[in-house]
């Protein structure tokens, strides 16, 4: 069955708005100030993404060493399967997370503070 030009316009239309929603979420995600790093729901630290530096954390399957560097954070080794959070590649981006099931971390980028007003909360 051949699709009518109904079914192609629909569909261009979605492909349009989804680059669009995208391209808007890239552009808008401003960047990061600071590293939040957590395990198993515990704050562990909270690093400043503007000073190199690395992070070591102890997990279930041996240590895993984050690394800060020209304002980006990435997992650079970890003792698990897959490796998922290494492959992620770097993150600089608020909102923006890492993490790692098997040891249970998470590393989200974060504001320049907790007390920032969002348009919601203004």
């Amino acid at each position: 069955m051949k699709p009518s030009r109904l079914d192609l316009v629909i569909i261009i239309v979605i492909l349009l708005s989804a680059g669009a929603i995208s391209l808007w979420a890239k552009v808008m995600m401003r960047p990061g100030e600071l590293v939040e790093i957590y395990q198993n729901n515990r704050e562990l630290d909270v690093l400043d993404l503007n000073q190199d530096q690395t992070f070591n954390i102890p997990g279930v399957n041996g240590p895993m060493i984050i690394e800060i560097k020209e304002r980006q954070v990435a997992v650079i080794e970890v003792h698990c399967p897959g490796r998922t959070c290494v492959k992620m590649g770097p993150i600089h981006r608020s909102g923006e997370a890492l993490i790692c099931v098997p040891n249970g971390v998470v590393i989200k980028i974060g504001g320049k503070s907790n007390s920032d007003l969002d348009a919601t909360t203004q």
